[in-house]
């Protein structure tokens, strides 16, 4: 069985489990492209830890008279809906890989990641000061950054990349492998489909179970057909792993 390290679990585990007060909700996705926000706190704009989320909301809802730390979980879950507080799928992503690289090799994410999209001087200096705000799916998917690896090779820290889906939401997208046992992959990912309605999306697991390592990935049997649906729609679907 191949499974990511404690500390990138627990990670994804605070990002189901923001704290305010007693109560604890699972952090919503936020569409980074479609609240075009930027030059803003990372909390604010979809790559904040977990921590910075939970701190930056509870500031928000003081400012309005409202204490989150003695609301119920699905009212805190409104709040951060409607004040576009919680996380996309690369910063995510991000954060998860960043505690999985400093627990297995000592490293943080920033050192090893490139930016090859980024073409002018001072966009080039804001991705040193600014990594995680200035990685994106593509940032990841690059060649520079990650290779594509064979579905008989997947281990625990590769991920699923999307690239142009014609289906819903955000074109690109990304979905982390936690772990792989027997034919079973297991994935989290932050995302919203039609099903979720307005409040119940954020941070989900599912699993992909592979019938066929020779064939793509998405000809394997998903356990959610809806996603399976969208990343079908996708221009180009890879697996890959960092460099």
């Amino acid at each position: 069985m191949s499974t990511l390290s404690q500390p990138a679990r627990d990670v994804i585990h605070a990002y189901e489990t923001l704290t305010f007060g007693k109560s604890t909700v699972v952090c919503p996705y936020v569409n980074n492209k479609r609240q075009k926000v930027r030059g803003s706190l990372r909390a604010l704009i979809g790559k904040g830890s977990p921590e910075e989320i939970a701190e930056e909301a509870t500031i928000l809802a003081l400012r309005k008279h409202i204490d989150l730390r003695t609301t119920d979980p699905e009212t805190i879950k409104t709040f951060l809906v409607d004040n576009n507080l919680g996380i996309d799928c690369s910063g995510f992503v991000y954060h998860v890989l960043d505690a999985e690289m400093n627990a297995t090799k000592g490293k943080q994410l920033k050192s090893i990641l490139s930016f090859p999209l980024v073409t002018s001087p001072l966009r080039k200096l804001l991705t040193k000061l600014r990594p995680v705000e200035n990685t994106n799916v593509k940032t990841l998917a690059h060649d520079k950054n990650s290779s594509v690896i064979s579905l008989s090779d997947i281990a625990a820290g590769d991920f699923i990349t999307t690239v142009g889906s014609k289906k819903i939401g955000n074109p690109d997208h990304i979905m982390l492998v936690t772990s792989f046992e027997g034919k079973t992959l297991h994935l989290v990912h932050s995302y919203k489909l039609p099903k979720d309605g307005k409040y119940h999306h954020g941070i989900k697991h599912f699993s992909i179970t592979l019938t066929d390592p020779e064939k793509s990935i998405v000809e394997q049997e998903w356990d959610d057909e809806e996603m399976k649906a969208v990343i079908a729609e996708a221009d180009l679907v890879e697996v890959r792993r960092l460099r």
